[in-house]
């Protein structure tokens, strides 16, 4: 996955680009895709499930992600489920299962799209909850506003479209491989970094760090070592499937 680095500014309502049959949003900072078709309601327990690629991601707020990253979240990992029916509720009560009224936590960033800007959790910067445009003002048709710093950034929301329909900005490039590699019994190894710890890949192409030794096993410690997840000028380095990513998870 290719994302520009500076997104510059969004482009109108009318040059929205909506998604096709390519449908993978962007990238989150646990490695785990974002995607945009319809929500088929059979997910696991942090809220993401497989596609007929066999690539893992989400299309609603992800449980597991935002609780490691102490974003409220409701208590029932199946809150879009009615538990007097056992039937999904209706959208427009799907948004009360969360905390409202400015008194959520301000998302950190979670990830990003293909255009460069920030994905969000499903709150804003005033600890407010955001829903999608037809079920409150507020957000655009991609599922994104300027937030009070003047940043233009995406929301994964607790109801239609859940996750950005479209990006305003230039989408990069997203390719993907099969392979038979089987995954790990304790899932994906990620570490978070800070860049200035590593002087020796000052200057080393993004695309040639997984196999440049500026960077070994031992610089980036054992499984499941993951801190400072939200500061300033840290990375989130993923490895998974033979592919290497690195994001700057910094709110801008």
């Amino acid at each position: 996955m290719h994302i520009p680095k500076d997104p510059s500014n969004p482009t109108s309502s009318d040059q929205a680009d909506y998604f096709g049959d390519d449908e993978v949003v962007g990238i989150l900072v646990n490695g785990v895709l974002l995607d945009s078709h319809a929500p088929t309601w059979s997910y696991d327990d942090c809220n993401g499930h497989s596609d007929t690629k066999h690539q893992y991601h989400y299309h609603i707020p992800p449980r597991c992600l935002l609780e490691f990253l102490s974003v409220p979240y409701p208590s029932d990992a199946q809150w879009w489920k009615d538990s007097s029916t056992g039937y999904v509720r209706d959208y427009s009560d799907m948004a009360a299962q969360f905390s409202s009224g400015g008194a959520g936590t301000p998302s950190p960033v979670l990830g990003f799209a293909r255009d460069g800007f920030p994905i969000f959790g499903p709150y804003d910067d005033n600890g407010d909850l955001q829903q999608g445009e037809d079920y409150a003002a507020g957000l655009d048709e991609c599922n994104g506003k300027v937030d009070d710093n003047g940043n233009y950034g995406y929301y994964l929301t607790p109801d239609p479209p859940f996750a950005p329909p479209c990006l305003r900005g230039e989408k990069g490039l997203f390719v993907y491989t099969s392979t038979e590699q089987v995954c790990p019994k304790n899932g994906i190894n990620n570490t978070i970094i800070d860049r200035g710890d590593f002087p020796d890949c000052d200057g080393v192409a993004f695309a040639d760090i997984a196999d440049d030794d500026c960077l070994d096993d031992d610089d980036v410690g054992g499984p499941g070592d993951i801190s400072e997840a939200g500061n300033a000028g840290t990375l989130c380095l993923t490895a998974a499937a033979g592919a290497l990513a690195i994001l700057g998870i910094a709110r801008r």
